[in-house]
């Protein structure tokens, strides 16, 4: 970043104030163009964020995105816990959740390389050390199709062609099963696991195979169609989640987004 911290908060400001000619302003203020601010979150964690894309921009806005995922994890926090941030991005709740709780474990799954590496940058921008994973996590071992967009920055990527006419191109990523990660000795059992990938979550799920029903994965936030948890809903996930011990309920969506998927936390009774 070229400025103080100062600056690219008043150039925050500006930029939420909806006033015209916050890009060229923030153009002849910084070297790059369109260059990305360098902000504070409303969980204290700095982040490198650009004002056009979506994501970043309710984060400038309003402080978080999807802020109901960290705060119903954050029951489930102990010294010991390890957390698991399947569908990375950019690193925001996986770097959020370290800053707030230094001593956790916490490993990030990201398959796209310029999101991995943009992971990498904002952990070094918040002192943090934690696991970046360059992969994606699926019921399967294996070499993929990881559809991307074409400057592959947006963050936005699936393993599944769903159509989207932004998806435009792929690479291939690697793909593990939870399970033989865990298994094998190279990571440990997670308590407490986020996921979003684009649609495969039920395939995410049924990855960690025997590990589903262990007592100590205490709780799983993921997004899904707002109907996934009625009785007609066409997902295996329900069954899944229940024939392994857990619970499930909608989480209140907190900050103004645009999407029809909602986020959900399984959880045990005990």
């Amino acid at each position: 970043m070229r400025h103080s911290k100062r600056i690219h908060n008043i150039l925050r400001q500006y930029y939420c104030s909806g006033l015209r000619g916050f890009y060229t302003l923030n153009r002849l203020l910084n070297s790059d163009h369109y260059p990305e601010l360098l902000i504070e979150n409303s969980f204290g964690a700095c982040f490198s964020l650009h004002p056009s894309r979506y994501i970043d921009s309710v984060i400038l806005k309003e402080g978080y995105y999807e802020s109901e995922v960290l705060e119903a994890l954050k029951s489930y926090v102990s010294p010991t816990t390890i957390f698991w941030d399947i569908g990375a991005n950019f690193g925001l709740h996986g770097i959020s959740m370290k800053v707030l709780y230094p001593e956790i474990q916490v490993f990030l799954f990201e398959p796209l390389p310029k999101m991995a590496q943009k992971i990498r940058h904002n952990a070094e921008l918040n002192g943090v050390e934690l696991s970046v994973i360059e992969a994606g996590l699926l019921d399967i071992n294996d070499s993929l199709p990881l559809f991307t967009e074409q400057s592959q920055t947006e963050g936005e990527s699936s393993f599944l062609d769903h159509g989207r006419e932004k998806l435009t191109t792929h690479i291939t990523a690697t793909c593990h099963r939870a399970d033989t990660l865990i298994s094998g000795g190279e990571l440990p059992l997670p308590n407490i696991v986020k996921i979003d990938v684009e649609g495969a979550e039920a395939r995410t799920l049924a990855g960690f195979g025997e590990y589903l029903s262990s007592e100590e994965l205490k709780a799983i936030v993921f997004e899904a169609s707002a109907t996934v948890s009625s009785s007609s809903a066409e997902s295996p996930i329900p069954d899944l989640l229940h024939q392994n011990g857990f619970k499930m309920r909608k989480l209140t969506r907190r900050e103004r987004t645009e999407h029809d998927l909602e986020n959900f936390l399984a959880y045990r009774n005990n």
